[in-house]
Parts: structure tokens; C-alpha cells; sequence
């Protein structure tokens, strides 16, 4: 339970809220009292800081961006956001040569990617086509203004930013899958989540069905990103997306959590 936004306010309630035992020993510098705040160790504080402070972390959706090219790299200015944040990107690619994976953008840890390959007849025999498509996420840094692939060919990418509602420690990738439609075990968390789904295919945009949210569901020709938030008492959520297999129209999918705390 958050503490009361006025009115007094006690340091046996701070410490309690911070997971202390009411009536213990506790000082405004602790580490865990510090913590509900993002507070330094020995900064000045008054206590009217600790009003509405929560000890549960939340994640609010900030931005959202899309955006697609036709050449060597694709690059998307990262929208509205702060230090602290964290973006999940998938950058998706469709190429007539053989070529790698979109690459990790600088900083990002790369988290699911997905590849399938096919062909359209034609008169002079069969064109190739190659799909790849990549899902990474970040913390973000300040200077963290713009994120970029090296991906050839026609490229498509999807951003989202999310604020934590204090200072996070870690983010860890959980239940990663490949499938056009996966249960998404976020009950296996006690913490803040985030699940993602993403897909692309080169006829028309690819459709997602959720169990639940999304927070953010958004797309761009050949591409469908999406991220549904999940607060105090997560639970499993069911994905699902439009699959096409034959010859150059076929599906890629990549889906999971990330953890946050």
C-alpha cells in the first residue's frame, strides 16, 4: 500500500512501507527507506518527498514509435522519454538476398528473433525472399536519443518506452518464444512485468489477438508490435497472431516477458 499523499507522515510509516517491522530501529538514510524515493546515500531529504511513495514498482507506457526504409540500416529518433526508462524494440526485415539478422542496436540485449524463408514464381523461375525480425530491450541512458540496425533491404521498427515508478536493478527476459501464439507465464513472477508480442509477413499487416491489454498495440504495414503491463499480482496471458505459410507470404513471431525489479 502506497503512503498517504498529506497529512502526517511518520518514519515508522516509511519504514514499514519499505518492508520494515513497525516499531524497529530505522533511519531516513537506509538504504531501503532511500530506495522508495531513488534517493542518494547522505543527499538532503524531507520527509514530504515520501508522500503517494509505493515500495511495489510500477511501469507506466511513455511513447510509442514506428518506423520503415528501404536501406542498409534503419534508425528510429527514440521518442519521449528518461533516464531509467526501458524500450523494447523489434526490428523486422525483408530482403531478396540471404542476409543476417536486423543487428542488436547499441546497448540493447537481444531477447527473441525469428526467421522463415520463401519464394514467389515468376517467369524466370523462383525470387527468394528472406524474413528476419529481432526483439531487444534496453535501459536507457540519457544520450540514448536515437537506435539504429544495420539491416538491408526493407525494414520496419517498433519502439516502446516504459517508465518504472523507482529506480529499477534489473530487467531479465522470461518465456521467450518463437510460435504464432504462446500462454505468456507471467504468474511465475512476483514482480513488475511486461509482455511482448511482435510479428511480421509481407502481405498486409499481421493481426494479434490478447488475452488481456495491450497497453501498446501498434503497426505499420508488415509489422504488428504490441506490450501489455502487468501489475502486483501478475497472471498468464494468451497471444496469438495470423499465420500465412506459402511461398514468399509467410509469418514470424516472437513473444515473452520481461521481468522487472
Amino acid at each position: 500500500m502506497a503512503l498517504p499523499a498529506s497529512g502526517t507522515l511518520s518514519l515508522n510509516e516509511i519504514h514499514i512501507e519499505a518492508g520494515g517491522t513497525t516499531a524497529t530501529e530505522a533511519g531516513i538514510n537506509d538504504a531501503d527507506i532511500r530506495g522508495l524515493i531513488s534517493k542518494s546515500s547522505g543527499v538532503e531529504m524531507s520527509f514530504n518527498e515520501w508522500y503517494g511513495a509505493s515500495a511495489f514498482l510500477t511501469l507506466t507506457a511513455q511513447s510509442n514509435t514506428i518506423v520503415s526504409n528501404f536501406s542498409s540500416s534503419i534508425t528510429a529518433t527514440t521518442p519521449s522519454f528518461a533516464a531509467g526508462d526501458i524500450a523494447i524494440v523489434t526490428i523486422w526485415k525483408l530482403s531478396s538476398t540471404n542476409s543476417s539478422f536486423p543487428t542488436t542496436p547499441t546497448g540493447f540485449t537481444s531477447i527473441g528473433s525469428a526467421t522463415a524463408d520463401g519464394y514467389i514464381s515468376n517467369k524466370g523461375g523462383n525470387t527468394y525472399y528472406y524474413h528476419r525480425m529481432r526483439t531487444c530491450y534496453k535501459v536507457l541512458a540519457a544520450g540514448d536519443t536515437s537506435i539504429t540496425s544495420s539491416s538491408n533491404g526493407s525494414n520496419m521498427m517498433s519502439v516502446e518506452v516504459y517508465r518504472p515508478s523507482t529506480t529499477i536493478t534489473t530487467v531479465a527476459a522470461q518465456d521467450v518464444a518463437t510460435t504464432s501464439s504462446n500462454t505468456i507465464n507471467c504468474s511465475a513472477s512476483s514482480v513488475a512485468t511486461i509482455a511482448f508480442g511482435a510479428s511480421g509477413r509481407t502481405t498486409s499487416t499481421p493481426v494479434h489477438t490478447w488475452g488481456a491489454g495491450p497497453t501498446v498495440n501498434q503497426a505499420l504495414t508488415y509489422l504488428r508490435a504490441g506490450s501489455y503491463v502487468q501489475g502486483a499480482s501478475p497472471s498468464d496471458v494468451t497471444w496469438s497472431s495470423t499465420s500465412l505459410t506459402s511461398g514468399q507470404f509467410r509469418t514470424i513471431f516472437t513473444s515473452g516477458y520481461l521481468e522487472v525489479s
